[in-house]
């Protein structure tokens, strides 16, 4: 028959033993969840640069389109003058030769009646 002692000690064994398979789940469980959470951060921290690459993309594409749209506009505005002056040149050609016509209508008018 066992003895109260040897009782004892099997349940004291018996518990450390538990205690022991308890610490190692214990462990087990907080170094998974610390590699979860490294996983997560390494996750997070790689959808964090995409998003930032694709912001940058984004804002490169928009700034290339503008400079773009600026060339296209300041082109547009450079042959508006051109053809204002060539306007104005044609204008001022007009009326140098409506100066002339009228001249030279008042000149043969005036000459006929004297």
């Amino acid at each position: 028959m066992i003895g109260a002692k040897e009782l004892i000690r099997m349940k004291n064994e018996k518990t450390a033993a538990l205690l022991a398979l308890n610490k190692k789940k214990i462990e087990e469980m907080k170094k998974k969840r610390l590699a979860m959470t490294a996983a997560k951060k390494v996750a997070e921290e790689k959808r964090v640069a995409m998003l930032n690459a694709q912001y940058e993309a984004k804002i490169a594409k928009e700034q290339k389109l503008r400079e773009a749209a600026d060339m296209i506009v300041a082109k547009l505005e450079e042959e508006e003058n051109k053809l204002i002056e060539k306007l104005r040149e044609q204008q001022e050609e007009q009326r140098k030769s409506y100066v002339q016509l009228t001249e030279t209508i008042v000149g043969e008018g005036g000459g006929d009646e004297e």
